[in-house]
């Protein structure tokens, strides 16, 4: 399970990269319109900020 940490506290998940990045992209047009970020500039968030979530 990939994951990532919104600044605004939401925490989004999925299988993997690529889905994450979906996931980002609903997020950041729904909570965040304001942001107007690229598809690329939310793979890079990806990219930079999602880790492996961990059952411990």
């Amino acid at each position: 399970m990939r994951v990532i940490d919104c600044d605004c506290g939401a925490t989004l998940q999925a299988a993997n990269d690529d889905d994450l990045v979906k996931a980002a992209r609903e997020h950041v047009d729904e909570a965040h319109p304001d942001m107007q970020l690229t598809d690329e500039q939310v793979r890079d968030l990806v990219a930079r900020r999602a880790y492996e979530a961990s059952d411990a």
